[in-house]
């Protein structure tokens, strides 16, 4: 009978190794989940500040063009003094 309790003592042990090593497995896993979630909000706040920035890219190129519009009409422009 002392082999049948060795055995049942190593089995014992075995299982508490098994269930120690779940335990860590799952706080591991819960960590990275939390950590997933996270990461996925941040993901979506920088994409709804990406759509905000790009929607103002039309009226910033409209303003640029405008811009360099003037500064040929300036530089085009003929500076002379009346009746020179």
């Amino acid at each position: 009978m002392p082999y049948l309790q060795n055995e049942k003592t190593r089995l014992q042990g075995e299982l508490q190794a098994a269930a120690a090593e779940l335990t860590t497995l799952t706080a591991q896993l819960e960590a990275l989940q939390q950590a997933s979630v996270a990461a996925q909000a941040r993901v979506s706040a920088a994409q709804t500040s990406l759509a905000a920035a790009q929607t103002q890219i039309p009226a910033l190129e409209a303003r640029a063009a405008a811009a360099n519009q003037r500064v040929a009409d300036v530089k085009s422009a003929d500076w002379r003094a009346p009746g020179e």
